[in-house]
Formats: structure tokens, C-alpha cells, sequence
């Protein structure tokens, strides 16, 4: 219960700041010359205002319903990666089989988000994850003694911004998101976001 009270937490402060982050992602100067953009645009320009032009992909195919299905669930392993990390996320579900997609928040002309990727499970499924270890007097959850489920190299192309990843079960159709930032530690920009950790 309280994974899914964190999720929804999550969730929500994620659409609470999307608006706000993704204009503050698409102001900034332009990568040194020296540095390739991520795109067709060319070193001068702006990568994330460039990947945003791109066609997204339609609302119903990546939301999902508030926390999202209680069968399969999961976490990355960091918060934030860079362009060429691997990215491992640890899902909790007694799926069979399932599928992942990649997505980044953006513009994408209203779309909201585009596809980047797919990518399979590497674990052995079903996988059912250990209890999560807890602190009644905290709140505390930690799942950290969870194995890993599948790891996503990020691509040397990635522009940064927020990325999830939707976890949806072959049988059920049920499916729920997992949170990440791409990073990117080379452009310098006039300005920082945030995003909410919960």
C-alpha cells in the first residue's frame, strides 16, 4: 500500500511540475560549439526545443490510471542518468510476460510524450520481488533488496529531460510507470529545473 501511496505521490507531483519543467527544459543557451547536438538541428541550436518538434505519441498509448495497476510495479535504480548510462529498474509483478516502453516528456506537438525505446525483461518471469523492508514509525519503505528486472542503456543521442518507462502485462493489459531524468552534464544553461523526488 504505501508503494502505491509513493507512486501516486509521485505521479502527481510529476503533472504538477510538467508544465513548468518543460518550458524551464526548453530555455537555455546553446551547447559549445564544439559539442554535437543530440538531433538534425545542428550544434547551435537548442537540443531540447529541437526534440520537441518531433511527432509525440498519442495519450493512449502511454497514461495510465493514477498509480497505475497494483499487479506490476517497480523503480529505477537511480533517479537521474546521463547519455551513455544504463539505467536498471526492479519490477514487482506475477506477470509472465510483459513489455517495457520508454518514453520522454515533452511538447511533441501536444502529444505530450514520444517513444524512445523498448526494451525486455532480462529476469527470469514471473519474478516476485521480496517484502519491502519498512519503519512503521517513519513510513519508511525500502525496496532495495528487490532484484533487477531489466536495464536500459541510455542513448548517447538522449536529450535530457524527464523519461519513464511504461511497464504494461501481456495477459491483463494492466500497466503502471516508472519515473527517471536523463541528465545532460555538459550543456550549461541560464536555467536549472528540479523536478520533485518523493
Amino acid at each position: 500500500m504505501a508503494k502505491r501511496i509513493r507512486a501516486a505521490a509521485w505521479r502527481f507531483g510529476m503533472r504538477a511540475v510538467l508544465a513548468a519543467g518543460l518550458m524551464a527544459l526548453a530555455i537555455g543557451t546553446a551547447r559549445p560549439p564544439h559539442v554535437a547536438a543530440a538531433s538534425a538541428c545542428g550544434p547551435t541550436v537548442n537540443p531540447v526545443a529541437c526534440e520537441n518538434q518531433n511527432a509525440g505519441s498519442p495519450a493512449s498509448l502511454w497514461d495510465v490510471s493514477s498509480a497505475g495497476d497494483a499487479s506490476i510495479q517497480g523503480f529505477a535504480t537511480d533517479i537521474s542518468v546521463a547519455p551513455g548510462d544504463t539505467q536498471s529498474f526492479k519490477i514487482d509483478t506475477d506477470a509472465a510476460a510483459y513489455a517495457i516502453d520508454i518514453y520522454r516528456m515533452g511538447y511533441y506537438r501536444g502529444d505530450g510524450a514520444r517513444k524512445i525505446a523498448s526494451i525486455t525483461p532480462s529476469a527470469v518471469l514471473p519474478q516476485r520481488q521480496p517484502t519491502c523492508l519498512s519503519v512503521p514509525a517513519t513510513g519508511l519503505v525500502d525496496c532495495g533488496t528487490w532484484a533487477v528486472s531489466a536495464s536500459w542503456v541510455v542513448p548517447a543521442t538522449a536529450v535530457s529531460g524527464i523519461y519513464f518507462a511504461k511497464l504494461t502485462r501481456n495477459d491483463t493489459g494492466g500497466a503502471s510507470h516508472i519515473f527517471l531524468v536523463v541528465r545532460d552534464d555538459i550543456n550549461r544553461s541560464e536555467i536549472l529545473f528540479q523536478t520533485s523526488d518523493t
